[in-house]
């Protein structure tokens, strides 16, 4: 196999040259992310502890990004922390002889994240306060010069929320302890009655333990758990009533459209022969009612007829007497005590 030397030495090229491009733009890019092409100038500050400066914290003005810590060491002669720092030349016009640094402070990892630069607005003109000069001291919050000027010049830091809390508190406290207080009365009122609506409810738990309420309320709740625990079986019951009558319900539609039309019920119990059942019926009924007819017709004659056959049955009642009398026929008959009775109406 033949190899260009020409052509891999573009490509060995062409990639270096990619990587060295890439390699610039970051290095560029981490640069101008830290204003190293910036326009700058130093300035430095004292502190009484170097806590989180090892992180170079960031410089903020109203949350605005205007410069960093650079490095900080020992000051033998002051015995402080001597912090050096740069501002970026757009924000100069904001530092005075009045402006102090706050150092923020992590509320868990007690370090100090940052710091924040706080100048003076609007409390006196430009001529009572003179321009600071490059690689000058900038006070810290924590200097007795910084609390000197703040307090005669009025309020310059912003008081953290747990320091404005515990000066509240304080001050409760110590407004508390003064006799002339107005509002020590109202105060310890309320207290009282406090402790007497305390009281009132500690007489009001023992009566309601001593009249048994808490007991039955216990009975109760069991009754109402033996009762919860029933009430799957009573569901499931209930269920199958439901379903019977269902079924019934089913049954009595049934039977209802079976007697909604009753003439095809009955002809399919008779097999369609009751019309023919119903005829001969019919004759026969006709034929009694021709005989009863003709024997009401006759019954003068039919009367007759029995009477007469009433008094030959007498006549040979009285036969058989005189022959059982008969000494040669006696015992040869036997008497017959029940006479036949016809009763004619």
């Amino acid at each position: 196999m033949q190899h260009n030397l020409a052509k891999e030495h573009k490509s060995v090229i062409l990639f270096v040259s990619i990587g060295v491009l890439f390699l610039a733009i970051t290095v560029i890019s981490v640069l101008s992310s830290n204003y190293t092409f910036a326009d700058k100038k130093q300035f430095y500050t004292e502190l009484d502890d170097a806590l989180g400066l090892k992180s170079m914290p960031l410089i903020y003005f109203k949350g605005i990004e205007i410069g960093r810590v650079e490095s900080y060491d020992f000051n033998f002669e002051t015995k402080k922390i001597r912090a050096e720092f740069w501002i970026l030349s757009e924000y100069i016009p904001l530092l005075t002889k009045h402006s102090i640094l706050k150092s923020e402070q992590h509320p868990i990892f007690d370090e100090v994240y940052s710091f924040t630069l706080y100048t003076p607005e609007l409390s006196y003109s430009k001529e009572d306060v003179p321009e600071i000069i490059e690689g000058a001291l900038i006070l810290h919050a924590s200097s007795d010069a910084a609390k000197a000027l703040e307090a005669s010049h009025g309020a310059i830091l912003p008081k953290d929320d747990l320091d404005s809390i515990l000066e509240n508190i304080n001050s409760l406290l110590t407004n508390l302890q003064k006799e002339d207080n107005p509002n020590a009365g109202s105060l310890f009122r309320a207290l009282d009655r406090v402790a007497k609506i305390s009281e009132q409810l500690l007489r009001i738990t023992d009566s309601i333990e001593k009249s048994g309420i808490v007991t039955k309320a216990d009975q109760t709740i069991e009754q109402t758990e033996i009762w919860l625990k029933t009430l799957p079986i009573i569901a499931e019951k209930l269920n199958e009533s439901l379903i019977r009558v269902d079924k019934l319900l089913i049954t009595s539609e049934s039977v209802i459209s079976n007697y909604k039309s009753p003439d095809e019920l009955v002809g399919r119990v008779t097999n369609n022969q009751l019309p023919l059942v119903l005829g001969n019926i019919n004759q026969n009924l006709d034929l009694v009612k021709g005989m009863l007819s003709e024997v009401h017709t006759e019954r003068a004659q039919l009367m007759m007829t029995i009477y007469q056959s009433q008094q030959v049955l007498s006549e040979l009642e009285k036969t058989l007497q005189a022959l059982n009398n008969n000494p040669i026929l006696k015992g040869g008959i036997k008497e017959v005590d029940n006479a036949l009775t016809v009763e004619v109406q």
